[in-house]
């Protein structure tokens, strides 16, 4: 690889470091909660790795909002629970593999315990490929 490209990779890094600090710090300032999840809460992500929030407020907004380097999905408590029980591979991701960065602590365990709890009742299983049900890896599907 050659220095030039290390060298701009590192300043984009920094540039996106920087970006996305200013980016929670406004969130954070008028939301219930903001999980940051996806490949940077697993300590997984890429030079290229956006971050992926899931933003709770008193109030919807737009759902989703692209704001470099972050996407954004906006959700009020209510629509959580509402797409934990339809499962919403997202909302079940951010929730159940998500890092609080701010927020009430005692409603983002509450909305984990929930998941957990439509996880257990529907027999599912985080796969390689995503969410599947226990029963078809059992009866030999997937």
């Amino acid at each position: 690889m050659s220095t030039n490209w290390v060298n701009i990779s590192r300043k984009l890094s920094t540039l996106k470091e920087k970006e996305f600090e200013a980016i929670k710090d406004e969130l954070c300032g008028d939301s219930l909660l903001v999980i940051l999840f996806g490949s940077r809460a697993r300590g997984e992500e890429t030079p290229l790795s956006d971050y992926d929030l899931l933003v709770i407020k008193k109030r919807r907004g737009d759902r989703v909002v692209l704001k470099w380097p972050a996407q954004i999905f906006n959700y009020t408590v209510d629509e959580v629970f509402e797409e934990l029980s339809r499962l919403n591979t997202l909302v079940l991701d951010a929730v159940l593999e998500g890092r609080l960065l701010c927020g009430d602590e005692q409603l983002f365990e509450k909305l984990r315990r929930e998941a957990e709890k439509i996880v257990e009742k529907q027999w599912l299983r985080k796969s390689e490929t995503g969410w599947v049900s226990r029963a078809v890896l059992r009866d030999g599907g997937v």
